[in-house]
């Protein structure tokens, strides 16, 4: 195996680790803040989100939406009471003010939730 196969395989398998403990297989949930704008990056970020989720066994998500048209009634009612997960990527921070109230505001909704920050690039 290469060096970087090597990297890409232990990264992986932490973070199948560290969501497997999160979400059992089966389990609803919710994914949220899917990237509606151009960056493909972001969009090939979210299907391996969505791949991820699936290997672990909990197929798709219940309830998925972005910022613009989230509805939080309908997370409710979709995914009551599984983990709600944020979608990663770089828009962590200070720089994207409308995506940092938009995980404020996930917070402030759904408090006693299990909610889950996916890997992100940090930027204040």
């Amino acid at each position: 195996m290469t060096p970087c196969a090597e990297v890409i395989a232990r990264q992986r398998d932490q973070l199948f680790r560290q969501l497997g403990r999160e979400l059992t297989p089966g389990q609803r949930y919710a994914l949220v803040d899917h990237p509606d704008h151009d960056n493909i990056g972001d969009s090939a970020i979210w299907a391996g989100e969505i791949r991820l989720f699936r290997d672990l066994g909990a197929g798709l998500p219940r309830y998925a939406a972005s910022h613009h048209n989230f509805d939080a009634e309908a997370l409710g009612r979709a995914a009551p009471d599984g983990p709600i997960f944020i979608h990663g990527g770089g828009n962590f921070g200070d720089l994207y003010p409308e995506f940092h109230a938009f995980k404020l505001s996930i917070l402030r909704d759904f408090p006693g939730r299990r909610i889950v920050q996916l890997p992100q690039s940090l930027h204040f």
